[in-house]
């Protein structure tokens, strides 16, 4: 299993994408990819900032206990461009 966070995934996805599709389809294709990426560290950014450490980073004995993340769960968008999946991670012991 790969431990890099959803978005860094994402932009494999479009380089992918960038070497194998031609025309409408590339952008069609690179249209929903970064609409997923925006969507999904919008969403990582928030997580990072309301747990008070990046992705996997270990909290101080210090710190307050505001939850762990527990990995990703996929949730639908739809668009005009139609639909798309975005992981979005799942947090668990919040106060």
């Amino acid at each position: 299993m790969n431990r890099i966070p959803a978005s860094h995934r994402i932009d494999q996805e479009i380089s992918e994408h960038l070497d194998r599709k031609h025309g409408g389809e590339l952008l069609h294709e690179l249209g929903q990819s970064s609409l997923v990426k925006l969507i999904a560290e919008l969403v990582e950014r928030e997580v990072s900032e309301f747990l008070g450490r990046g992705y996997y980073e270990r909290r101080d004995g210090e710190e307050d206990h505001r939850g762990y993340r527990n990995g990703v769960r996929k949730r639908t968008f739809k668009g005009s461009e139609g639909s798309v999946k975005v992981p979005i991670p799942r947090v668990r012991e919040t106060p």
